[in-house]
């Protein structure tokens, strides 16, 4: 009787487990907790105010940037005057100001719901997108502008065709790669394949009209997406960089010698990842001449150029890589490499200690495809340049991101005759008419549009209405709520966020550990000044200075003191050696002056900064 009593209890007790069961599987428990906030597929994100402390140059007022899902978002005026939005990666953010301009910085890490962080980062990635298309635009209207003017004065009218510089068109040399993609491209297509794609190109040419007058749309405002502006230059570009790229498959044409940097000896296993990503690039290239894609020739005459880089690599034993500086990047001047060299030298280290990491990381089974291989071109043409310009003593080319092999090379194109100057009213009229709409809208002022501002704003306007987009219009509607410290300072006040992380720079972080490991007071004594300091080295690009004042407060007037003196001083000798340096040592003596002079009222701008970090 007691065994059977025991038999029901659990029996009963299961049978109540399985009806939770079922009752659990088929209640839709996703979308009533979704509706009561408890379950959205993701637990709550963060939106962090970054806050960095100011440096000289146009750091002097200090800088924020809005950290989401691992991207900064920030405001800053660029050398053509524009004032536009950037996304930065949060470690590539991170080491540039933290590290390299040595500024300390505050996070304030502030709990959002999903829907909260969703919405900003729509807001801000559509302004992106709106920015590339307005000035993608201003781009295609000013060389549509360039070439009617030459018809019209009589000059040689010529279209830039991307891609095309890669290659020598009058070598009569077929490299033995690009007989194999031709016999490939042949026994894919048959071989009539490349007299019918050359007919079918030069109909479409010839059907095009030489001075087309584009629509144009003037955006209203930042986030206004207008539509694409067509004109004949860019016609003529898609469709010659497709002639071109059939021509150089079809006479098996090589790339130019001078387009190739060698990036150093590879391992055998490296020589696999290489082989198999030259199979792919085939591949791509036999499928991408069966597209109807109008845009394929920039694609194909760059795969193609790639093609024969990664063959001659596997055959060489080395890597060698394409060229994919931009023709308008900066460049650092000689003098420059010469008064650091040792940071350039450690620099040249750490690119080829990093290049021989990521070939190995390859080996273990990473995949190099095609973005995988433009990174690791990046990162080999940096290493070659930086190796060159030591060598030779010579300019070194500097390019922020990841750029492509695109070496452009300029084609005649007949032109009318006989064209009216009347022709260029409309064409001068868009192009000057686009270009003050972007003053207008990408304008930069000091206190009413700077980086401030206009990320408020944008936060602002992308939360709409609700607690939190209360709190980011309160954050910004002091006086003196557009100095960056200012607003950060009414943010953590209003937004109450859950933690407020201080970064110091990197020259105090170094500084700590020498504390903790060695006597404070010979620590600061050889680490106050610039002479005696082995934690900074002086920098050809800061301004001249003698003793830091960021990490002291009662001293710092006396400092400043010392230091206006010390810019004195430089300025003078400045003068003396003008003829022989143009006047780079009295630009240095005069800043630091300028930087010297808030040091007497006890507020610190210069902080010095990095040419290399170890990083």
């Amino acid at each position: 009787m007691v065994v059977k009593t025991y038999l029901a209890s659990v029996l009963k007790k299961r049978a109540v487990i399985a009806c939770l069961f079922v009752f659990c599987l088929v209640f839709p428990w996703k979308f009533f907790l979704a509706e009561a906030g408890a379950f959205s597929g993701e637990g709550p994100g963060f939106v962090d105010l970054i806050y960095i402390e100011s440096n000289t140059g146009g750091a002097s007022g200090g800088h924020v940037g809005l950290r989401l899902n691992g991207f900064v978002y920030h405001f800053q005026q660029y050398p053509d005057g524009f004032f536009r939005l950037k996304r930065d990666g949060w470690e590539h953010f991170r080491q540039v100001y933290n590290d390299i301009e040595n500024r300390s910085m505050f996070v304030a890490e502030t709990r959002v719901a999903p829907g909260t962080l969703k919405a900003l980062e729509r807001r801000l990635t559509l302004l992106l997108l709106a920015q590339a298309r307005n000035f993608d635009n201003l781009e295609a209207l000013s060389g549509n502008y360039r070439f009617i003017k030459s018809s019209v004065t009589g000059k040689d009218s010529s279209v830039e065709i991307p891609g095309l510089g890669l290659y020598d068109m009058d070598s009569k040399n077929v490299p033995p790669s690009m007989q194999h993609l031709h016999k490939s491209i042949i026994a894919r297509f048959g071989k009539g394949f490349f007299n019918k794609c050359f007919r079918a190109i030069q109909e479409q040419m010839a059907r095009l009209d030489t001075c087309p007058a584009p629509h144009v749309t003037f955006p209203l405002d930042r986030m206004d997406l207008v539509p694409l502006v067509r004109t004949f230059p860019q016609a003529f570009a898609e469709l010659y960089s497709i002639k071109a790229a059939i021509a150089v498959l079809r006479h098996g044409i090589s790339i130019k010698e001078e387009m190739l940097m060698d990036g150093g000896a590879i391992c055998p296993c490296f020589k696999k990842s290489l082989s198999s990503l030259k199979e792919r690039l085939e591949e791509s290239i036999i499928s991408s001449l069966g597209s109807g894609n109008p845009g394929r020739g920039q694609v194909l005459l760059v795969q193609i150029a790639r093609y024969q880089a990664v063959s001659r690599s596997i055959k060489a034993g080395r890597l060698l890589v394409l060229d994919p500086f931009p023709e308008d990047c900066q460049k650092v001047s000689p003098d420059i490499i010469s008064a650091d060299r040792y940071s350039m030298e450690m620099l040249h280290e750490d690119l080829k200690r990093r290049l021989i990491e990521t070939e190995n990381g390859f080996c273990t089974g990473k995949k190099l495809d095609q973005v995988a291989y433009n990174g690791l071109e990046n990162q080999a043409a940096r290493l070659y340049e930086l190796q060159r310009g030591l060598e030779n003593q010579a300019a070194v080319r500097m390019h922020d991101g990841a750029g492509l092999p695109c070496k452009a090379a300029r084609v005649r194109v007949r032109r009318s005759t006989g064209l009216d100057p009347a022709i260029l009213g409309k064409p001068g009229q868009d192009l000057a008419g686009y270009r003050a709409c972007l003053r207008r809208i990408y304008s930069y002022n000091l206190v009413t549009s700077n980086c401030v501002t206009e990320l408020a704003r944008e936060a602002e306007t992308a939360l709409g209405e609700g607690a939190m987009a209360e709190s980011v219009s309160r954050s910004i509607t002091g006086p003196s709520d557009f100095i960056p410290f200012m607003f950060f300072r009414k943010w953590v006040s209003c937004m109450k966020p859950a933690t407020v992380v201080f970064m110091p720079s990197l020259r105090k972080r170094r500084l700590a550990e020498l504390y903790r490991h060695e006597n404070p007071l010979v620590v600061y004594l050889r680490e106050f000044n610039t002479m005696s300091s082995t934690v900074y080295r002086p920098n050809p690009a800061d301004t001249s200075f003698l003793l830091f004042t960021d990490d002291v407060l009662l001293p710092r007037p006396l400092f400043g003191a010392v230091n206006t003196v010390w810019g004195v001083f430089c300025t003078a000798a400045g003068v003396l050696v003008m003829p022989f340096d143009h006047g780079g040592q009295l630009r240095h003596g005069f800043w630091g002056i300028v930087y010297s002079l808030p040091e007497l009222l006890f507020s610190n701008i210069r902080k010095g900064s990095f040419s290399w970090t170890g990083q």
